[in-house]
């Protein structure tokens, strides 16, 4: 297992989330998030020769997590420079403060999103040698 590349992978999560603090994804984060997980399928393609699957699903699930704490430890923020977010936080009251919620839910999702990435990390080792 390459940690390093792992934790490396992992805190694009952390950039991701610090552009939507400010706004900066809004509309098209889903598209910078289809960009991102092609680029890690191709660099965990292209650095690892085995566990491929493995190095995606961690990364994946990293950059979940990683990116749920940023907007969790600063919601406020978030909130301010995203109104349909906010809109969504006023109209639902799920039982728990939106930063419980957020905690809660990021490593669900970064699960999820793990198993994406891993699929087309173990799709693009089919078809790509490590150097």
């Amino acid at each position: 297992m390459k940690w390093s590349l792992i934790i490396l992978l992992s805190f694009t999560g952390a950039l991701m989330g610090a552009a939507s603090l400010f706004g900066l994804t809004r509309g098209i984060e889903l598209y910078l998030w289809v960009v991102i997980t092609l680029i890690v399928a191709v660099v965990v393609a292209r650095t690892t020769n085995q566990k491929q699957f493995l190095h995606g699903f961690l990364s994946g699930t990293g950059m979940g997590i990683v990116n749920g704490i940023v907007q969790a430890l600063f919601l406020p923020v978030y909130l301010s420079h995203n109104p349909e977010a906010a809109d969504q936080v006023n109209q639902n009251s799920f039982g728990f403060l939106p930063e419980v919620f957020i905690f809660l839910f990021s490593p669900v999702i970064g699960i999820l999103y793990g198993i994406v990435v891993g699929g087309l990390c173990a799709a693009a080792g089919k078809f790509h040698k490590p150097n």
